[in-house]
C-alpha cells in the first residue's frame, strides 16, 4: 500500500488524513501515469480524452493482458505511443466498472477534495466530465 495525496503536494496538499487515500501501489502508478499531479481541470481533460479513447468497462484484449503481464514483472515494453501501457493503466483503476462506479471512485478516493467531477449527456448524446469546486461549508457538513 502506499499514499496518494487527493491534493498533490506540488499544489499545497498537507499530509492530513483527509488529504491522503491508501491504495494499492500498481493503482497509484497506473493513476499517475494518466494524470500526473495535474490540477483538476486539467486531469478532467485527460480524463475526458481517455473516456473518449478507452470507454467504461473496456475489456483487456489479449495483448493488453501480455503487457500488463510483463509490466508487473518489471519489463517496460514500449510501444510507439505509449496507448497500449496507458489501456492496461485505464483499466487497472476502472475496467468493468460503470460510468457512476467511476466517477465515485474518482470523487471520493482520487479527486483532490475541494472539486467533483460530474457527467453531462448532451442532446446529441455524447457524454462530458465538467468539473465542480464544492464550498468549504459543503465539505464539512
Amino acid at each position: 500500500m502506499t499514499d496518494h495525496h487527493r491534493r498533490p503536494q506540488s499544489r499545497g496538499g498537507k499530509r492530513t488524513y483527509g488529504n491522503i487515500y491508501r491504495v494499492v501501489r500498481y493503482k497509484h502508478e497506473s493513476y499517475h501515469l494518466l494524470f500526473d499531479s495535474f490540477a483538476v481541470p486539467d486531469m478532467v481533460k485527460r480524463f475526458q480524452f481517455y473516456f473518449d479513447l478507452f470507454g467504461d468497462s473496456s475489456p483487456r484484449t489479449t495483448d493488453q493482458n501480455t503487457y500488463l503481464q510483463n509490466w508487473i514483472r518489471g519489463e517496460r515494453q514500449r510501444d510507439r505511443d505509449g496507448r497500449i501501457k496507458r489501456q492496461a493503466a485505464w483499466n487497472n483503476l476502472f475496467a468493468r466498472m460503470t460510468i457512476a462506479d467511476i466517477l465515485i471512485e474518482i470523487n471520493n478516493c482520487w479527486l483532490d477534495y475541494a472539486w467533483r467531477i460530474v457527467k453531462v449527456q448532451t442532446a446529441s448524446g455524447k457524454i462530458l466530465f465538467v468539473t465542480q469546486k464544492i464550498l468549504a461549508s459543503a465539505r464539512t457538513s
